[in-house]
């Protein structure tokens, strides 16, 4: 086996093998050979042109960062090139661009040059490979995250045809039992090995979610598929007037690609291709951390993120832009990457987030300016100190650890150069191209000016509510408040020391292992720690400012600055375990472990509170989201029959007949769009959903049935004309 593998060491051997594999995708897919099809196509799309572009750039990182860097800039650029063919198509007269032929040549044309130019650029070269020989106690420590994929994918079956929830369970308390473990046993565990373990927990949680019913759960996922649905179906892009979705290329450029090249169930694919590739995005939030504190901290980090409630049902546009958001950072401050290839990366991941999700990206900008203020005010304080002085201001480019601009080996990962980058990218596609995202993004803002609205509680988000303890009755909910402050309380913790202590841990100076304090690894960058300062900041005025967190939830804001912050958490939790004397390691990961419990649901099962929907086929949560299959075959016979408007009065009904059916949006009414005073008469169709019925909502809609009679049901949903 070692003589084999040492073959693909010559880049020549290397890449016939990857032609040869090129060459059977584009045969599986001519010939439409099932399965090998999809196989062969998927590898394809999410792995090989980012992995090209990593040869052209030459970058010699650890397998870990080939594989996320290889994923990111693979659905980077899916997305631009499919963008590119859809734009360009059109403007030459071509009515269908997104379909067959013309992306199979321009795809097999792209990866064609990138692949000639990886060859001439590392001709010659030699590759070291990977060491995949496993001791027999790292074997042993692989099992349990292999058997979490398997109860994931078991318990979702299970709970689907039986309505038992013994495999979820099992699950959740399974990978917190893990966690709980490594915490304990940390001297034990390779630190190889935590890639591999974040990896496959990370898809293991995600599928859950993605899984948990045949059919898409969730809001704005309804809206997204048909997005996706209507750009696949008219094979080209196009701007929908008053439409912010339409900005989101990652929900209809991305998966209409993938589509055309798999050619499978369109639900299926959206269900499966976002939470795959959002699963990557602890590994990156491991590899930002990794590089200040030791494995075992960066593990109890990412672990932390991956306990978000938001990671685990976010797997739409917002999850992809915080993907390209994390590998940005993530690229800028990583130590194997050439200065190119640092600016080229974070150009195109860039582009990625503002291609992604429009509140995502005002966030990513407002980080990005306030780290770039931050970082440069005291140099040029210190400058003009130093001017009025009289003294050279040479010392002032290091002030507070700050890398020298420009100076040898280093390149400062913040300038005005990057802010301005985002800023022109953000007006061009908001405010040229597409813009009603930037016009919300306008009225929004001078919402937020009314400072004297600042301190109503009507004018938070439910997030900054149950903060405060509003409508927080249960013992469960109260933990989780509890937690959710105790967290919050360390990455302040962890910002503030380092503030406090920034000689010491902030700066390039010295070699990476000469720092004074002993969980660190390398001493923070001074951009990053910037970085950290502007997220604190961000999260402090999207409380503070009235409307904020009211148009865009606190949790998913505090989520965005994650990838940032989990380390801060980190250096939080180490500092208070001085405090307190006892182990950092057990602190933070008691307090991730606990935190993880409310999360996934455990702690409400065990006062049988039937809160999460991933657990309960009951409760608030799922009759208000989940989808059954009654529900899909009531709303296929309302597309195939409806010729009058459709009334969907409770709930998220209205979202979901827009994503299970094709018919025209303002055929479809229901709470989100319409106000159901006492009185109104619906002019057509009435749709209820099977949770709809079970709750009696007709009772409540008497002048639904007043004149009316049923005209289909069939023992879940029901629809009245």
């Amino acid at each position: 086996m070692s003589k084999i593998l040492s073959k693909f060491e010559s880049a020549r051997t290397l890449f016939l093998v990857l032609l040869a594999f090129l060459t059977a995708t584009f045969l599986a897919i001519a010939l439409n050979i099932p399965v090998l099809r999809q196989l062969l196509g998927s590898a394809f799309l999410a792995f090989v042109p980012g992995l090209l572009l990593l040869y052209v750039l030459k970058v010699r990182a650890d397998l870990a960062t080939r594989f996320v860097l290889s994923v990111g800039l693979s659905t980077a650029l899916v997305i631009l090139l499919g963008m590119s063919v859809s734009s360009v198509g059109t403007a030459f007269g071509y009515a269908r661009p997104l379909t067959a032929l013309p992306l199979f040549l321009s795809f097999g044309g792209a990866t064609a040059l990138l692949a000639a130019l990886a060859y001439m650029r590392n001709r010659g070269a030699r590759f070291s490979r990977p060491e995949l020989r496993l001791a027999t106690r790292e074997k042993a420590l692989l099992i349990p995250p292999a058997l979490f994929l398997f109860l994931a994918l078991a318990g979702t079956f299970v709970i689907k045809t039986t309505g038992s929830n013994i495999l979820l369970v099992a699950l959740y308390i399974g990978i917190g039992a893990y966690a709980l473990g490594i915490t304990l046993w940390h001297t034990r565990v390779p630190e190889r090995l935590y890639p591999t373990v974040i990896l496959l927990m990370s898809v293991s949680l995600v599928l859950v979610a993605a899984l948990r019913s045949n059919h898409l759960i969730g809001s704005d996922m309804h809206d997204e598929f048909r997005l996706f649905q209507t750009t696949f179906d008219n094979a080209r892009w196009g701007i929908a007037e008053g439409s912010m979705l339409n900005t989101a290329l990652s929900v209809s450029i991305l998966p209409s690609v993938y589509q055309v090249f798999l050619k499978v169930s369109p639900e299926y694919l959206f269900m499966l291709l976002f939470p795959l590739i959002v699963s990557v995005i602890p590994l990156v939030v491991y590899i930002i951390t990794r590089k200040y504190v030791a494995g075992f901290y960066a593990f109890l980090g990412t672990f932390f993120f991956m306990s978000q409630k938001t990671f685990l049902d976010t797997h739409g546009r917002t999850g992809i832009a915080i993907l390209f958001f994390a590998l940005a950072i993530m690229a800028l401050f990583h130590d194997d990457l050439s200065p190119i290839a640092k600016r080229i990366m974070f150009m195109v991941f860039s582009v990625g987030v503002v291609a992604s999700h429009y509140s995502s990206t005002y966030i990513y900008f407002f980080l990005l300016l306030l780290a770039w203020i931050a970082a440069s005010t005291p140099v040029y304080v210190r400058k003009v100190i130093d001017i009025v002085r009289g003294r050279s201001a040479e010392s002032a480019s290091n002030i507070a650890g700050l890398p020298e601009a420009g100076g040898a080996g280093s390149v400062r990962g913040i300038t005005g150069e990057t802010v301005a980058l985002v800023l022109v990218l953000l007006y061009f596609w908001y405010g040229q191209v597409t813009a009603v995202a930037f016009d919300t993004a306008l009225w929004l803002l001078r919402r937020a000016a009314a400072l004297n609205q600042a301190f109503l509680l009507e004018a938070k988000g439910g997030t900054v509510s149950g903060a405060v303890g509003v409508d927080i009755v249960s013992v469960p909910q109260r933990l989780r408040v509890l937690l959710s402050w105790a967290s919050v309380a360390l990455i302040a913790t962890g910002v503030l020391a380092t503030l406090a202590k920034h000689r010491t841990m902030v700066g390039t100076g010295g070699p990476p292992g000469n720092v004074k304090h002993r969980f660190l690894r390398s001493r923070f960058d001074g951009d990053f720690f910037a970085l950290g300062l502007a997220g604190s900041a961000v999260l402090g005025l999207a409380v503070t400012l009235p409307y904020i967190s009211a148009y865009y939830d606190l949790e998913r804001a505090s989520f965005i600055t994650l990838p940032i912050l989990a380390t801060f958490f980190v250096v939080g939790g180490t500092m208070a375990a001085r405090l307190v004397k006892i182990r950092a390691g057990w602190l933070i990961g008691g307090l991730a472990v606990l935190f993880f419990s409310t999360t996934t649901g455990l702690t409400y099962q065990a006062f049988q509170i039937p809160a999460s929907l991933t657990l309960n086929s009951q409760g608030l949560e799922y009759d208000s989201w989940y989808v059954t299959d009654r529900d899909s075959h009531a709303a296929t016979w309302l597309d195939a029959y409806a010729r009058w408007p459709i009334d969907a009065p409770v709930g998220a009904a209205e979202r979901m007949l827009f994503g299970q059916t094709k018919l025209p949006r303002t055929l479809i009414h229901g709470a989100y769009s319409r106000r159901y005073d006492p009185g109104f008469r619906p002019e057509g169709f009435v749709y209820f959903r099977s949770a709809d019925v079970k709750s009696n909502a007709v009772a409540r809609f008497p002048e639904v049935a007043f004149n009316r009679s049923k005209v289909y049901g069939n023992g879940g949903a029901e629809i009245y004309r």
